[in-house]
């Protein structure tokens, strides 16, 4: 999820949490709050290698 200057509120994160949950999502997660509000949220997906 790239920034986008759309603002994200509570329920939007939430549902997002959830799909990254059941996804079983590998990577980072940032959120930026400002005064109490959702600000900048931004996904970053990572490949989890495996060691031979």
């Amino acid at each position: 999820m790239a920034e986008t200057g759309k603002q994200i509120v509570p329920y939007e994160l939430v549902t997002l949490l959830q799909n990254l949950i059941v996804g079983k999502f590998y990577g980072e997660l940032v959120v930026k709050f400002e005064h109490g509000k959702i600000v900048h949220c931004k996904k970053t997906e990572s490949i989890k290698l495996q060691s031979n």
